[in-house]
């Protein structure tokens, strides 16, 4: 019997010893990571910065801040974008983007091999019929939590494959803050093959509804806990619905969202987020919005 307990303490402690794993990992070299959404309501504003080895043993920085950031308008050079902080560079000009027209990207770095992008086109302004956010009702995701109901009529303008989102904001004074929502019916849940929840906005495409009509209809919670937490106070100003269309490197960038948390990273199988940029990495995308001011009583 002692001699079982003596191998067993042997085997415990000889068991817990650091061992290092010498196990090659595969990396291509460092590649630039950029990262845009244009719209008309913003100033061009891109983003550039670089993969890193897995072996986590490089220093992270905060950006690359020596690139060349060249923006084109319908193929043809409009500015060399101006470094500011982190990694950012803004146009100096103040120029934003027009819907109709197409954009690319152009970023070149002494480092690392250069980028370009494929053509963005900046889309229309969604189409609204009608909208509605004055009936209230008991949370279906949180009993007893308060909430209305959201209804929209969007009409797709039969142009091609269309791509839509919608997301309400609680805002009091200058700080604004994403709602809960939550489906109202079950016909109306995330399983739909017309829609996807990315965040709390719900991302569309016209593939149920080219060139028609499409009835929206969602639930937001305005939890007093909630907004006290995320705005100082319960009271808010407003509610502010965001329509958007948006162009397809957009839904599919969001459709790819990596959702794995925590020790599920671990065991989850490798999951590549869409990317449209051409020798490194990230996204370059456009949407359009109108934003409806709602009553949040």
């Amino acid at each position: 019997m002692k001699k079982i307990i003596l191998f067993l303490l042997i085997l415990l402690f000889n068991g817990c010893k650091e061992r290092e794993i010498t196990i090659p990992l595969p990396y291509e070299g460092d590649k630039m990571v950029v990262y845009a959404i244009l719209s008309p309501s913003e100033i061009v504003k891109v983003l550039v910065s670089k993969t890193y080895p897995p072996t986590g043993k490089e220093i992270y920085t905060e950006g690359i801040n020596n690139a060349e950031v060249l923006l084109y308008e319908n193929t043809i050079l409009i500015e060399n974008l101006t470094y500011t902080a982190n990694g950012i560079y803004t146009s100096a000009s103040n120029f934003k983007p027009k819907a109709g027209f197409s954009y690319s990207l152009k970023v070149n770095s002494p480092t690392l091999p250069s980028i370009t992008t494929g053509e963005e086109v900046i889309p229309a302004l969604p189409v609204i019929e009608s909208y509605q956010f004055d009936e209230k009702m008991e949370s279906n995701l949180n009993k007893g939590k308060p909430a209305k109901k959201f209804f929209l009529t969007l009409k797709d303008n039969n142009s091609g494959s269309d791509f839509f989102s919608v997301s309400l904001f609680a805002v009091r004074d200058i700080r604004k803050a994403e709602l809960t929502a939550f489906a109202i019916e079950q016909a109306s849940g995330t399983d739909s093959p017309c829609f996807f929840q990315y965040s709390q906005q719900l991302m569309m495409s016209d593939i149920c509804f080219q060139g028609s009509i499409y009835h929206f209809k969602r639930g937001y919670e305005l939890d007093p806990i909630f907004l006290k937490r995320n705005l100082g106070g319960e009271d808010i100003d407003k509610v502010e619905g965001q329509i958007r269309t948006l162009s397809k490197s957009y839904y599919e960038y969001s459709r790819t969202r990596y959702t794995a948390f925590e020790l599920e990273r671990a065991f989850s199988p490798p999951y590549p987020r869409y990317s449209n940029i051409k020798g490194g990495y990230g996204i370059f995308a456009a949407y359009n919005e109108t934003v409806l001011e709602l009553s949040p009583d």
